[in-house]
C-alpha cells in the first residue's frame, strides 16, 4: 500500500504545484485505484501460493488471508482520498471520513462476528460494506479525470517514502516468514515485544527527535540516516533465523538512537 501511495498519493499531489498540474491528484487516484486493484486482484487469486510462502496453512489461513488483503485494497483507496484532502487543506473532512471508515469497517466487523460465529459471512459482509463505501467516497471527491500524469516525476517527488516503504515490504515479507515456521504463539510474542517495547516506547522517541535536527541540523543528513537503519533492518530480515524481525528492528533503532544524539 504504500509503495503505491507514496506515488499516486502524496507524488501526484506535489505534481499539482511542482508540474502546474491541476488535476494530478484525481489522475493519481485513478490510475491508483486501477493498479491496486490489479495488483490486489492477482494476489488475491494466488493465495494459496502467498500463505506457503508465508508457511502458514492454507485451510486455516485462507479466509482470513482473502479478507486481509481485499481490507488492504480498500484502505489503499481510501488513503489516495484522504491524502487528496490534506494537500487541499481539507484536514477535518479527511480526518472526519478516516473516522467514519474505521468505525464503521470495526463495527461491522465486530458485530457481524457475534452474530453469525461464521469467518466466511463476517468477511463477506464486512467486505462488502467498506468497498460500497470506498465507491461512495471516491465519486464524491473525484472533481475532474484527464488522464495527464507524470509517473516519472511523481516517483521523484517521493522517492524516499517509496523506497522506505519498498523494504517495509521486503522486511515484512522475509522476516514473518521465517518467524511463522515457528508458530501462531511465537508470533504473538514477537509481535508484542516489537510493537509494545520498540514502536510504542522508543519510535514516538526517536521520531522527535529526528524531527527537531531536521529543523535544527540537516535534514539531507537525518534523512540519509533513517535510510540506512532501514537498509539495516531489511538486510537482517534475510537471515534465516525466527529472530531476524525483531533483531533487525532492534539494530535499526539503536542506530537512529546513536545517529539522533
Amino acid at each position: 500500500m504504500g509503495m503505491i501511495v507514496a506515488i499516486f498519493g502524496v507524488g501526484a499531489n506535489i505534481s499539482i504545484y511542482r508540474d502546474e498540474n491541476k488535476n494530478a491528484a484525481d489522475n493519481g487516484i485513478f490510475y491508483g485505484t486501477i493498479l491496486s486493484m490489479l495488483i490486489f486482484s492477482v494476489i488475491i487469486f494466488n493465495s494459496n501460493k502467498y500463505i506457503n510462502l508465508m508457511n502458514m496453512n492454507n485451510t486455516i489461513y485462507k479466509t482470513f488471508c482473502i479478507y486481509s488483503i481485499f481490507q488492504i485494497l480498500c484502505h489503499t483507496i481510501i488513503q489516495f482520498i484522504i491524502t487528496k484532502l490534506y494537500y487541499k487543506g481539507e484536514n477535518k473532512k479527511a480526518n472526519k471520513i478516516s473516522i467514519i471508515f474505521n468505525s464503521i469497517n470495526f463495527i461491522v466487523l465486530i458485530s457481524t462476528a457475534i452474530i453469525t460465529k461464521n469467518q466466511l459471512i463476517t468477511a463477506l459482509i464486512t467486505g462488502i460494506v467498506i468497498f460500497v463505501m470506498d465507491i461512495i467516497l471516491w465519486v464524491k471527491n473525484i472533481e475532474e479525470i484527464d488522464f495527464k500524469l507524470n509517473i516519472k516525476n511523481c516517483f521523484k517527488y517521493n522517492s524516499v517514502s517509496f523506497s522506505i516503504s519498498h523494504m517495509f515490504f521486503i522486511m515484512y515479507l522475509f522476516g514473518f516468514s521465517n518467524s511463522f515456521e515457528y508458530g501462531e504463539k511465537y508470533m504473538i510474542a514477537i509481535t508484542f515485544i516489537s510493537l509494545h517495547i520498540l514502536n510504542f516506547m522508543l519510535g514516538p522517541f526517536i521520531e522527535i527527535k529526528i524531527c527537531f535536527l531536521q529543523l535544527e541540523d540537516s535534514s539531507f543528513k537525518m534523512t540519509l540516516n533513517m535510510i540506512i537503519a532501514y537498509i539495516i533492518r531489511t538486510s537482517i530480515s534475510f537471515i534465516p533465523t525466527p529472530f531476524c524481525t525483531i533483531i533487525g528492528q532492534m539494530c535499526s533503532t539503536t542506530y537512529e538512537l546513536i545517529c539522533t544524539k
